[in-house]
């Protein structure tokens, strides 16, 4: 991967339950941001883009991800819409150098 670019969510879910009187006068939003920065796994939904090199194989590096559109970058210096084969392994088989552009 060469690029990743997430936008921040609308909103976040509320604070976790449990959290000591410090902690639950945090803002929910700075937690989440603070949880997420350590797992791949997102719980607001937001926008992302990923910039990819291939060829080879590749999922997405963070969950849930449902990916929109998928481009490749051509020899005409434009981006042109594309549909990649599926992996064995459940992403995508990018048969080509790229680079790709993945967006959700």
């Amino acid at each position: 991967m060469i690029k990743q670019t997430e936008s921040e969510p609308v909103t976040y879910p509320d604070a976790p339950d449990g959290l000591s009187t410090a902690a639950a006068a945090i803002p929910a939003a700075v937690i989440w941001e603070r949880i997420e920065s350590y797992v791949a796994h997102r719980w607001a939904e937001r926008d992302v883009e990923w910039i990819v090199e291939g060829p080879g194989e590749w999922s997405p590096p963070l969950a849930p991800a449902t990916i929109d559109t998928v481009e490749v970058w051509t020899r005409a210096d434009e981006w042109e819409v594309c549909t990649p084969n599926a992996s064995p392994l459940g992403g995508y088989w990018l048969s080509a150098t790229g680079p790709f552009r993945f967006t959700g």
